[in-house]
Protein backbone atom coordinates (compact mmCIF):
# COMPACT_ATOMS: atom_id res chain seq x y z
CA UNK A 1 0.00 0.00 0.00
CA UNK A 2 1.44 3.41 -0.81
CA UNK A 3 1.18 5.87 2.01
CA UNK A 4 0.72 9.75 1.39
CA UNK A 5 3.81 11.68 0.85
CA UNK A 6 4.50 13.99 3.62
CA UNK A 7 7.39 15.62 3.92
CA UNK A 8 8.80 16.68 7.44
CA UNK A 9 11.58 19.57 8.34
CA UNK A 10 14.00 17.12 9.22
CA UNK A 11 13.72 15.62 5.48
CA UNK A 12 14.95 19.69 4.06
CA UNK A 13 18.03 19.77 6.68
CA UNK A 14 18.20 23.17 9.24
CA UNK A 15 19.30 25.48 6.53
CA UNK A 16 15.65 25.18 5.06
CA UNK A 17 14.34 25.78 8.14
CA UNK A 18 15.99 28.81 8.84
CA UNK A 19 15.69 30.21 5.30
CA UNK A 20 11.90 29.97 5.89
CA UNK A 21 12.12 31.35 9.28
CA UNK A 22 13.80 34.40 7.68
CA UNK A 23 11.12 34.58 4.66
CA UNK A 24 8.33 34.42 7.00
CA UNK A 25 9.95 37.57 9.12
CA UNK A 26 10.40 39.44 6.55
CA UNK A 27 7.43 39.38 5.13
CA UNK A 28 5.89 40.50 8.57
CA UNK A 29 8.35 43.19 8.19
CA UNK A 30 7.44 44.35 5.04
CA UNK A 31 3.83 44.50 6.00
CA UNK A 32 4.33 46.35 8.91
CA UNK A 33 6.69 49.24 6.64
CA UNK A 34 3.43 49.21 4.32
CA UNK A 35 1.12 49.68 6.84
CA UNK A 36 3.04 52.15 8.78
CA UNK A 37 3.50 54.22 5.29
CA UNK A 38 -0.48 54.19 4.44
CA UNK A 39 -1.39 55.28 8.30
CA UNK A 40 1.22 58.12 7.35
CA UNK A 41 -0.47 59.49 4.56
CA UNK A 42 -3.91 58.83 5.96
CA UNK A 43 -2.57 61.31 9.21
CA UNK A 44 -1.03 63.88 6.80
CA UNK A 45 -4.50 64.03 4.68
CA UNK A 46 -6.21 63.90 7.85
CA UNK A 47 -3.54 67.18 8.65
CA UNK A 48 -4.40 68.81 5.78
CA UNK A 49 -7.98 69.10 5.98
CA UNK A 50 -7.09 70.23 9.51
CA UNK A 51 -5.25 73.09 8.04
CA UNK A 52 -8.01 74.09 6.51
CA UNK A 53 -10.72 74.27 9.53
CA UNK A 54 -10.87 78.16 9.24
CA UNK A 55 -13.67 78.06 6.74
CA UNK A 56 -15.62 75.67 9.51
CA UNK A 57 -15.62 78.78 11.88
CA UNK A 58 -19.13 80.24 10.76
CA UNK A 59 -21.60 78.78 12.37
CA UNK A 60 -24.47 80.72 10.43
CA UNK A 61 -26.34 78.43 7.75
CA UNK A 62 -26.60 80.89 5.31
CA UNK A 63 -28.83 80.34 2.16
CA UNK A 64 -26.45 79.22 -1.13
CA UNK A 65 -25.54 82.88 -3.19
CA UNK A 66 -23.06 83.45 -5.64
CA UNK A 67 -20.97 84.90 -2.70
CA UNK A 68 -21.56 82.37 0.04
CA UNK A 69 -20.36 79.79 -2.94
CA UNK A 70 -17.07 81.53 -3.66
CA UNK A 71 -16.40 81.74 -0.12
CA UNK A 72 -16.79 78.09 0.25
CA UNK A 73 -14.54 77.22 -2.54
CA UNK A 74 -12.14 79.33 -1.54
CA UNK A 75 -10.62 77.91 1.48
CA UNK A 76 -10.23 74.12 -0.08
CA UNK A 77 -6.90 73.21 -1.17
CA UNK A 78 -6.33 71.79 -4.62
CA UNK A 79 -7.38 67.56 -4.43
CA UNK A 80 -5.04 64.85 -6.45
CA UNK A 81 -8.20 63.72 -7.98
CA UNK A 82 -11.23 64.52 -5.45
CA UNK A 83 -12.05 65.41 -2.32
CA UNK A 84 -15.02 66.75 -0.13
CA UNK A 85 -15.98 67.79 3.11
CA UNK A 86 -19.13 68.36 4.76
CA UNK A 87 -20.23 71.98 5.84
CA UNK A 88 -23.51 73.40 6.97
CA UNK A 89 -25.26 70.52 5.63
CA UNK A 90 -23.58 70.76 2.77
CA UNK A 91 -21.03 68.63 0.73
CA UNK A 92 -17.81 70.89 -1.07
CA UNK A 93 -16.80 68.67 -3.70
CA UNK A 94 -13.45 69.74 -5.11
CA UNK A 95 -13.00 67.51 -8.58
CA UNK A 96 -9.66 68.20 -10.74
CA UNK A 97 -10.00 67.62 -14.40
CA UNK A 98 -8.69 64.73 -16.56
CA UNK A 99 -7.08 64.57 -19.32
CA UNK A 100 -10.74 63.53 -22.07
CA UNK A 101 -12.67 64.50 -18.91
CA UNK A 102 -15.91 66.68 -19.58
CA UNK A 103 -18.82 67.88 -16.98
CA UNK A 104 -21.22 65.33 -17.85
CA UNK A 105 -18.77 62.33 -17.28
CA UNK A 106 -17.58 64.35 -14.28
CA UNK A 107 -21.43 64.66 -13.21
CA UNK A 108 -21.97 60.82 -13.71
CA UNK A 109 -19.09 60.40 -11.49
CA UNK A 110 -20.23 62.36 -8.85
CA UNK A 111 -24.21 60.77 -8.75
CA UNK A 112 -25.20 63.90 -9.89
CA UNK A 113 -28.99 63.54 -12.48
CA UNK A 114 -28.50 64.37 -16.03
CA UNK A 115 -31.18 66.98 -15.23
CA UNK A 116 -29.16 69.10 -13.85
CA UNK A 117 -26.47 69.00 -16.02
CA UNK A 118 -29.39 70.20 -18.50
CA UNK A 119 -30.39 73.17 -16.67
CA UNK A 120 -26.98 74.06 -16.11
CA UNK A 121 -25.89 73.53 -19.79
CA UNK A 122 -28.58 75.44 -20.74
CA UNK A 123 -27.75 78.95 -19.18
CA UNK A 124 -26.91 80.62 -21.96
CA UNK A 125 -23.45 80.97 -23.98
CA UNK A 126 -21.18 81.41 -21.00
CA UNK A 127 -21.62 77.90 -20.53
CA UNK A 128 -19.46 77.26 -23.69
CA UNK A 129 -16.28 77.16 -21.30
CA UNK A 130 -17.58 74.28 -19.32
CA UNK A 131 -17.92 72.75 -22.31
CA UNK A 132 -14.22 72.53 -23.00
CA UNK A 133 -12.66 71.69 -19.64
CA UNK A 134 -8.87 71.92 -19.55
CA UNK A 135 -6.67 68.85 -17.93
CA UNK A 136 -5.44 69.98 -14.03
CA UNK A 137 -8.42 72.54 -13.50
CA UNK A 138 -10.48 72.36 -10.88
CA UNK A 139 -14.28 72.06 -10.12
CA UNK A 140 -15.69 72.96 -7.28
CA UNK A 141 -19.22 71.53 -6.20
CA UNK A 142 -21.82 72.60 -3.55
CA UNK A 143 -24.26 69.77 -3.08
CA UNK A 144 -26.90 69.11 -0.36
CA UNK A 145 -26.17 66.56 2.21
CA UNK A 146 -28.25 64.26 -0.23
CA UNK A 147 -26.05 64.47 -3.09
CA UNK A 148 -27.85 67.17 -4.99
CA UNK A 149 -26.49 70.13 -7.18
CA UNK A 150 -26.62 73.82 -5.49
CA UNK A 151 -23.89 75.59 -7.19
CA UNK A 152 -20.62 75.18 -9.21
CA UNK A 153 -17.50 76.43 -9.73
CA UNK A 154 -14.63 76.47 -12.63
CA UNK A 155 -11.55 78.44 -12.79
CA UNK A 156 -10.39 79.23 -16.10
CA UNK A 157 -7.15 81.00 -15.05
CA UNK A 158 -6.28 84.11 -12.71
CA UNK A 159 -9.17 86.03 -11.94
CA UNK A 160 -11.23 84.42 -14.66
CA UNK A 161 -13.74 81.91 -14.05
CA UNK A 162 -17.24 80.70 -14.22
CA UNK A 163 -19.61 80.45 -11.69
CA UNK A 164 -23.11 78.53 -11.16
CA UNK A 165 -25.24 78.76 -8.20
CA UNK A 166 -29.11 78.27 -6.97
CA UNK A 167 -31.15 81.40 -6.50
CA UNK A 168 -35.32 80.31 -5.51
CA UNK A 169 -34.50 77.10 -7.11
CA UNK A 170 -33.75 78.58 -10.19
CA UNK A 171 -29.48 77.92 -11.50
CA UNK A 172 -27.82 81.06 -12.60
CA UNK A 173 -24.06 81.24 -14.26
CA UNK A 174 -22.13 84.50 -14.12
CA UNK A 175 -18.36 84.22 -16.03
CA UNK A 176 -16.25 86.39 -13.45
CA UNK A 177 -13.44 88.22 -14.94
CA UNK A 178 -11.33 90.30 -13.18
CA UNK A 179 -10.07 93.74 -14.53
CA UNK A 180 -6.51 94.14 -16.25
CA UNK A 181 -4.20 96.21 -13.84
CA UNK A 182 -0.93 97.23 -15.40
CA UNK A 183 2.19 98.36 -13.57
CA UNK A 184 5.38 100.06 -14.89
CA UNK A 185 8.39 97.59 -15.29
CA UNK A 186 11.86 98.11 -16.09
CA UNK A 187 14.84 96.44 -17.94
CA UNK A 188 18.29 96.72 -18.86
CA UNK A 189 20.70 94.48 -20.84
CA UNK A 190 24.02 94.42 -22.48
CA UNK A 191 24.07 92.60 -26.25
CA UNK A 192 27.00 90.03 -26.45
CA UNK A 193 26.12 88.15 -29.30
CA UNK A 194 22.55 89.15 -30.38
CA UNK A 195 19.15 91.44 -28.89
CA UNK A 196 17.05 88.57 -28.93
CA UNK A 197 19.63 86.35 -26.75
CA UNK A 198 20.08 89.29 -24.55
CA UNK A 199 16.68 89.89 -24.25
CA UNK A 200 15.76 86.56 -22.93
CA UNK A 201 18.15 86.55 -20.38
CA UNK A 202 17.41 89.90 -19.16
CA UNK A 203 13.60 88.42 -18.71
CA UNK A 204 12.38 90.35 -22.38
CA UNK A 205 9.75 87.96 -24.18
CA UNK A 206 9.40 88.04 -27.70
CA UNK A 207 6.63 90.76 -27.95
CA UNK A 208 8.97 93.15 -26.36
CA UNK A 209 12.31 92.43 -28.25
CA UNK A 210 10.27 92.78 -31.50
CA UNK A 211 8.69 96.15 -30.43
CA UNK A 212 12.48 97.92 -29.82
CA UNK A 213 13.89 96.21 -33.16
CA UNK A 214 10.24 97.97 -34.87
CA UNK A 215 11.00 100.82 -33.05
CA UNK A 216 14.88 101.82 -34.08
CA UNK A 217 14.43 99.80 -37.47
CA UNK A 218 14.95 103.17 -39.01
CA UNK A 219 17.82 104.19 -37.79
CA UNK A 220 19.71 100.77 -36.65
CA UNK A 221 20.22 97.60 -38.72
CA UNK A 222 19.43 94.99 -35.98
CA UNK A 223 21.52 92.14 -38.73
CA UNK A 224 24.30 94.10 -39.53
CA UNK A 225 25.06 97.21 -36.91
CA UNK A 226 24.85 95.06 -33.53
CA UNK A 227 28.61 95.58 -31.77
CA UNK A 228 29.34 93.67 -28.35
CA UNK A 229 29.14 95.69 -25.70
CA UNK A 230 25.87 97.92 -26.92
CA UNK A 231 22.97 97.86 -24.44
CA UNK A 232 19.20 99.06 -24.06
CA UNK A 233 17.44 100.34 -21.28
CA UNK A 234 13.45 100.75 -21.08
CA UNK A 235 10.16 101.03 -19.21
CA UNK A 236 7.33 99.10 -20.05
CA UNK A 237 3.50 98.03 -19.37
CA UNK A 238 3.31 94.75 -17.61
CA UNK A 239 -0.06 93.49 -17.23
CA UNK A 240 -2.05 91.53 -14.16
CA UNK A 241 -4.68 90.06 -13.99
CA UNK A 242 -6.34 88.17 -10.32
CA UNK A 243 -2.76 88.80 -9.19
CA UNK A 244 -1.10 86.60 -11.65
CA UNK A 245 1.10 88.13 -14.51
CA UNK A 246 -0.68 87.23 -17.95
CA UNK A 247 1.27 89.98 -20.06
CA UNK A 248 3.21 92.47 -21.47
CA UNK A 249 1.85 95.42 -22.93
CA UNK A 250 3.95 98.39 -24.59
CA UNK A 251 7.23 100.30 -24.33
CA UNK A 252 7.17 103.47 -22.75
CA UNK A 253 10.38 104.34 -22.74
CA UNK A 254 13.84 102.71 -24.50
CA UNK A 255 17.03 104.09 -24.13
CA UNK A 256 19.59 101.71 -27.28
CA UNK A 257 23.39 102.42 -27.37
CA UNK A 258 24.64 101.32 -30.29
CA UNK A 259 28.41 101.64 -30.96
CA UNK A 260 29.22 104.68 -29.20
CA UNK A 261 25.56 106.08 -30.66
CA UNK A 262 22.71 107.39 -28.20
CA UNK A 263 19.07 106.65 -29.48
CA UNK A 264 16.37 107.19 -26.92
CA UNK A 265 12.36 107.12 -27.64
CA UNK A 266 9.02 107.69 -25.93
CA UNK A 267 5.69 106.59 -26.50
CA UNK A 268 2.97 109.15 -26.88
CA UNK A 269 -0.88 109.07 -27.74
CA UNK A 270 -2.20 112.30 -28.71
CA UNK A 271 -5.70 113.73 -28.34
CA UNK A 272 -7.30 112.11 -30.77
CA UNK A 273 -6.11 108.67 -29.81
CA UNK A 274 -3.01 108.23 -32.17
CA UNK A 275 0.09 106.28 -30.87
CA UNK A 276 3.21 106.44 -32.37
CA UNK A 277 6.99 106.54 -30.90
CA UNK A 278 9.15 109.71 -31.00
CA UNK A 279 12.46 110.94 -30.24
CA UNK A 280 12.42 113.06 -27.14
CA UNK A 281 12.36 116.50 -29.41
CA UNK A 282 9.26 115.33 -30.87
CA UNK A 283 10.45 113.81 -34.28
CA UNK A 284 8.67 110.29 -34.83
CA UNK A 285 11.02 107.57 -35.43
CA UNK A 286 8.57 105.99 -37.88
CA UNK A 287 11.12 107.10 -41.19
CA UNK A 288 9.86 107.95 -44.78
CA UNK A 289 12.54 104.61 -45.25
CA UNK A 290 12.83 101.22 -44.51
CA UNK A 291 17.01 101.37 -43.82
CA UNK A 292 16.96 97.51 -45.77
CA UNK A 293 14.57 95.86 -47.84
CA UNK A 294 15.06 92.18 -46.84
CA UNK A 295 15.96 90.23 -43.84
CA UNK A 296 18.97 88.66 -44.47
CA UNK A 297 22.40 86.94 -43.17
CA UNK A 298 24.80 89.31 -44.56
CA UNK A 299 25.89 91.98 -47.07
CA UNK A 300 27.70 89.89 -50.18
CA UNK A 301 28.95 93.45 -51.94
CA UNK A 302 28.92 96.71 -50.69
CA UNK A 303 28.45 100.00 -52.72
CA UNK A 304 31.24 101.38 -54.52
CA UNK A 305 33.63 100.15 -56.67
CA UNK A 306 34.34 96.56 -57.25
CA UNK A 307 35.51 93.65 -59.46
CA UNK A 308 31.99 91.94 -61.19
CA UNK A 309 31.97 88.34 -59.95
CA UNK A 310 31.19 87.60 -63.56
CA UNK A 311 32.09 90.08 -65.98
CA UNK A 312 35.46 90.20 -64.21
CA UNK A 313 35.77 94.07 -64.32
CA UNK A 314 36.07 96.38 -62.24
CA UNK A 315 32.84 98.86 -62.62
CA UNK A 316 31.24 100.81 -59.91
CA UNK A 317 28.92 99.22 -58.00
CA UNK A 318 25.54 101.32 -57.29
CA UNK A 319 23.85 99.44 -54.23
CA UNK A 320 24.12 96.99 -51.70
CA UNK A 321 23.63 93.18 -52.48
CA UNK A 322 22.01 91.52 -49.60
CA UNK A 323 22.61 87.65 -49.68
CA UNK A 324 19.60 85.61 -48.49
CA UNK A 325 17.83 82.27 -49.78
CA UNK A 326 15.82 81.83 -52.65
CA UNK A 327 12.31 83.02 -51.55
CA UNK A 328 13.54 85.60 -48.95
CA UNK A 329 10.60 88.23 -48.96
CA UNK A 330 11.48 91.54 -50.35
CA UNK A 331 9.98 94.62 -48.66
CA UNK A 332 9.39 98.30 -50.54
CA UNK A 333 11.20 100.40 -47.95
CA UNK A 334 8.88 103.58 -48.48
CA UNK A 335 5.27 104.16 -50.14
CA UNK A 336 5.64 104.76 -53.27
CA UNK A 337 4.59 103.94 -57.14
CA UNK A 338 5.28 100.81 -59.12
CA UNK A 339 6.98 102.57 -62.27
CA UNK A 340 8.91 99.01 -63.78
CA UNK A 341 8.30 95.81 -62.55
CA UNK A 342 9.57 93.05 -65.42
CA UNK A 343 13.23 92.13 -66.98
CA UNK A 344 15.89 94.58 -67.19
CA UNK A 345 19.22 92.89 -68.91
CA UNK A 346 21.80 91.75 -66.25
CA UNK A 347 19.45 92.46 -62.95
CA UNK A 348 17.00 89.98 -64.24
CA UNK A 349 14.08 90.48 -62.63
CA UNK A 350 13.37 93.87 -61.14
CA UNK A 351 11.17 96.81 -59.72
CA UNK A 352 11.55 99.93 -59.12
CA UNK A 353 9.69 102.66 -56.97
CA UNK A 354 8.94 106.09 -56.96
CA UNK A 355 8.62 107.59 -53.63
CA UNK A 356 7.50 111.28 -54.56
CA UNK A 357 9.07 113.73 -56.69
CA UNK A 358 12.49 112.75 -55.14
CA UNK A 359 13.35 109.40 -54.07
CA UNK A 360 13.29 106.27 -55.95
CA UNK A 361 14.31 102.70 -55.10
CA UNK A 362 15.68 99.45 -57.11
CA UNK A 363 15.04 96.02 -56.23
CA UNK A 364 16.72 93.57 -58.78
CA UNK A 365 17.63 89.62 -59.19
CA UNK A 366 13.94 88.47 -57.99
CA UNK A 367 12.58 85.00 -58.13
CA UNK A 368 8.98 86.54 -58.90
CA UNK A 369 7.21 89.19 -58.48
CA UNK A 370 3.63 89.67 -55.37
CA UNK A 371 0.49 89.64 -57.50
CA UNK A 372 -0.64 92.52 -57.16
CA UNK A 373 2.35 94.42 -58.47
CA UNK A 374 2.06 96.23 -61.87
CA UNK A 375 3.26 99.11 -63.04
CA UNK A 376 0.91 101.87 -61.30
CA UNK A 377 0.22 100.36 -58.65
CA UNK A 378 0.87 102.00 -54.88
CA UNK A 379 2.69 100.28 -52.42
CA UNK A 380 2.87 100.86 -48.56
CA UNK A 381 6.32 100.65 -46.84
CA UNK A 382 7.01 96.88 -45.33
CA UNK A 383 4.61 95.74 -48.38
CA UNK A 384 5.91 92.56 -49.89
CA UNK A 385 6.43 93.12 -53.06
CA UNK A 386 8.47 90.06 -54.64
CA UNK A 387 11.43 87.10 -53.45
CA UNK A 388 14.77 86.78 -53.67
CA UNK A 389 16.78 85.10 -56.17
CA UNK A 390 19.29 84.92 -58.94
CA UNK A 391 17.85 85.96 -61.98
CA UNK A 392 19.82 87.93 -64.81
CA UNK A 393 23.89 88.08 -63.74
CA UNK A 394 24.09 86.76 -60.42
CA UNK A 395 26.65 84.46 -59.16
CA UNK A 396 24.06 83.33 -56.36
CA UNK A 397 21.01 83.91 -54.58
CA UNK A 398 20.81 87.73 -53.03
CA UNK A 399 18.93 90.98 -53.74
CA UNK A 400 20.46 93.89 -55.30
CA UNK A 401 18.97 97.27 -53.66
CA UNK A 402 19.44 101.04 -55.08
CA UNK A 403 19.10 103.80 -53.46
CA UNK A 404 18.66 107.28 -55.57
CA UNK A 405 17.78 110.92 -54.66
CA UNK A 406 16.93 113.09 -57.80
CA UNK A 407 18.11 110.52 -59.42
CA UNK A 408 21.54 109.80 -58.44
CA UNK A 409 22.72 106.51 -56.69
CA UNK A 410 23.40 107.07 -52.82
CA UNK A 411 25.10 104.12 -50.49
CA UNK A 412 21.95 102.46 -48.69
CA UNK A 413 23.49 101.69 -45.38
CA UNK A 414 25.06 105.48 -45.25
CA UNK A 415 22.46 107.70 -46.98
CA UNK A 416 20.51 110.31 -44.47
CA UNK A 417 16.88 108.88 -44.52
CA UNK A 418 14.11 111.91 -44.46
CA UNK A 419 13.09 112.44 -40.81
CA UNK A 420 9.04 112.49 -40.78
CA UNK A 421 7.10 115.99 -39.16
CA UNK A 422 8.27 117.06 -35.39
CA UNK A 423 4.57 116.78 -33.21
CA UNK A 424 3.70 120.48 -33.78
CA UNK A 425 0.32 122.58 -32.69
CA UNK A 426 -1.75 121.54 -29.84
CA UNK A 427 0.06 118.02 -29.01
CA UNK A 428 3.39 120.07 -28.98
CA UNK A 429 2.79 120.98 -25.13
CA UNK A 430 1.37 117.97 -24.04
CA UNK A 431 3.97 115.99 -25.52
CA UNK A 432 7.06 117.65 -24.19
CA UNK A 433 5.61 117.59 -20.74
CA UNK A 434 4.87 113.84 -21.34
CA UNK A 435 8.08 112.35 -22.69
CA UNK A 436 9.81 114.82 -19.88
CA UNK A 437 8.41 112.83 -17.36
CA UNK A 438 8.77 109.23 -19.00
CA UNK A 439 11.97 109.95 -20.04
CA UNK A 440 13.24 111.00 -16.18
CA UNK A 441 11.41 107.78 -14.79
CA UNK A 442 13.69 105.91 -17.28
CA UNK A 443 16.62 107.52 -15.84
CA UNK A 444 15.72 107.18 -12.77
CA UNK A 445 15.35 103.57 -12.70
CA UNK A 446 18.40 103.17 -14.95
CA UNK A 447 19.98 104.97 -12.18
CA UNK A 448 18.88 102.54 -9.53
CA UNK A 449 20.02 99.69 -11.39
CA UNK A 450 23.29 101.06 -12.21
CA UNK A 451 23.95 101.94 -8.18
CA UNK A 452 22.61 98.54 -7.02
CA UNK A 453 24.84 96.89 -9.06
CA UNK A 454 28.04 99.25 -7.77
CA UNK A 455 27.51 97.90 -4.08
CA UNK A 456 25.51 94.58 -4.44
CA UNK A 457 24.01 93.15 -0.97
CA UNK A 458 26.41 90.99 0.47
CA UNK A 459 24.25 87.56 1.32
CA UNK A 460 24.59 86.34 5.34
CA UNK A 461 27.16 83.93 5.09
CA UNK A 462 25.77 80.73 7.47
CA UNK A 463 28.06 79.32 10.73
CA UNK A 464 25.63 76.42 10.91
CA UNK A 465 27.87 73.34 11.26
Amino acid sequence: MIKDYKPTLQQFGPSWARRSIHLLLGGIAAFALTMGMVNQRLHRDQDAWEENESWLSSPLDLPLTESYLEDDMDNLETPAVSKSKILNNKKIQLVKVLKGDSLSKIFYRLGLSAKSLDAVMSLGDETQKLRNLSPGKTLRFSLTAEGQLLGLSYDIGPGNSVEVWQENNVFRLKHKLAPIQQQISYSSGDIQNSLFISGKRAGLNYNLIQQMVDIFGWDIDFALDIQPNDSYHLIFEEKYQGGAKIGSGNILAVEFNNHGKTYRAVRYTDKNGQAGYFSPDGFGMHKAFLRTPVNFSRISSHFGNRRHPILHRLRQHKGVDYAAPQGTPVKATGDGIVTFVGTKGGYGKSIELRHGNKYSTFYAHLSRFSKAIQPGTRVKQGEIIGAVGHTGLASGDHLHYEFRIDGVHHNPLTVALPRSMPIQGLNRKDFVAHADKMMSLLEQRKNTKIAANAHPVKKAVSHEP
